[in-house]
């Protein structure tokens, strides 16, 4: 009898405890369910759109602390200035593209089917507006991971030749002979042929060219502009200083003297040609020729 009563009371136990945790299991699921509505209801438009704005503003902010911090390694002595360079423009794509997918993909969840239409239809013209834009982007691509010419190679693109003293994801910086600074679009390098000229030297070919009066003595000319050309601080050496001449007619007989020689650095081009002309003109003028 009492082994009965005893058991009866266990199982009475048992049930109430199993009751208790039902009830405790069901209050929980009921509180989760009470949060998840919470969580999925729509957030207001001005908070989205200022939460997006300061993902943006941070990621342009790490971008800026980023190239300051890569610039100023690269600035260093010892250190692979190319190479950390050549990464501005790669963690400025990583750190963009990190910023939009965020961004994208928190507008992508909030829409619905024919909202996915729209930005469809939207993400095509765009695209078709933005054409030259986006080819040069993929053209910076191409570039930074083809390696066509590094920072510092001097390179010719048309009738643009340079040193190149910035790369980007969308242009490509070039500081040409006489110090101008030219930027040329990244999707032009995939569409034109590029001479690298680094590969063989920094020595680079300089003419310049004078137009004379034929009653000058020819040989005396030429000697002086060949002096003037071999005495330059500029020249190199190594490579050969040729004089030519040829007639030249404009309203009257005139003498073309062209002198073509190797400057040691291709970036004083402009220098090396001005120390020539200068020179030569005062040697013409110090044995009293006059034009």
């Amino acid at each position: 009898m009492k082994s009965i009563i005893s058991t009866i009371a266990a199982m009475l136990l048992f049930t109430t405890f199993l009751g208790i945790v039902n009830a405790q299991m069901e209050n929980r699921e009921a509180a989760g369910e009470a949060q998840n509505e919470i969580a999925n209801q729509p957030k207001p438009v001005i908070q989205l759109v200022i939460y997006w704005l300061a993902i943006l503003i941070i990621a342009y902010a790490i971008a800026k602390l980023s190239a300051f911090i890569l610039n100023q390694l690269a600035n260093r002595r010892g250190k692979p200035e190319f190479i950390l360079r050549w990464l501005l423009p790669i963690s400025r794509a990583i750190i963009y593209g990190i910023a939009f997918y965020i961004v994208l993909s928190g507008i992508i969840r909030r829409i619905e089917f024919g909202g996915y239409i729209i930005i469809g239809v939207f993400a095509i013209a765009f695209g078709l507006a933005c054409k030259d834009l986006l080819s040069s982007w993929l053209g910076g691509f191409v570039i930074l991971f083809n390696r066509p010419f590094r920072l510092g190679d001097r390179i010719k693109i048309d009738a643009y030749e340079g040193e190149v003293v910035a790369m980007g994801l969308f242009s490509v910086k070039m500081m040409t002979t006489d110090g101008q600074l030219v930027v040329v679009p990244n999707s032009r390098f995939l569409r034109r042929t590029v001479t690298r000229a680094t590969a063989v030297g920094m020595n680079s070919p300089v003419e310049v060219e004078f137009i004379l009066p034929s009653s000058f003595p020819l040989e005396q000319v030429e000697k002086i502009a060949r002096e003037a050309a071999l005495t330059s601080k500029y020249v190199y050496l190594p490579e050969p200083v040729s004089v030519t001449s040829a007639d030249d007619f404009r309203g009257i007989f005139l003498t073309k003297l062209k002198v073509k020689a190797s400057v040691f650095d291709f970036r004083y081009a402009t220098q090396f040609a001005e120390d020539i002309r200068k020179r030569v003109k005062l040697e013409l003028k110090r044995q009293r020729f006059s034009e």
